[in-house]
């Protein structure tokens, strides 16, 4: 019998990535996200790309707003915001009875999350 699958939490996967620790201080969370941009380029992923251009824009409106570098507890909060808007918009298509733009929102999830 299959086992069910366990759920993850979208945020702290994308901590877990993305954190300051994780990165050993040689990257900040943006600069991380440009590099797995400019890897996602060169791979032609289309998908991936496009998301990780949505939250690295998130990132630097955060950076303007606040006024200074994106801290760890305010780039978790842009992550969460970025998780959420997909979940959100995701439910707000399978409403509409558009199930297709609801699962291209639902495909964004995992890669903010990872």
């Amino acid at each position: 019998m299959n086992k069910p699958q366990q759920l993850v939490n979208p945020v702290r996967l994308c901590l877990a990535r993305y954190s300051y620790n994780a990165l050993m201080d040689t990257q900040t969370p943006q600069q991380r996200i440009e590099s797995d941009l400019r890897t996602a380029m060169k791979a032609s992923d289309k998908e991936r790309t496009s998301t990780l251009r949505m939250l690295l824009a998130d990132l630097k409106n955060e950076k303007i707003k606040r006024g200074s570098e994106v801290d760890a507890a305010a780039f978790a909060a842009v992550l969460r915001r970025a998780i959420k808007q997909r979940q959100e918009a995701a439910a707000q298509y399978r409403t509409g009875g558009r199930a297709e733009s609801a699962a291209n929102v639902e495909f964004e999830a995992p890669f903010v999350a990872t």
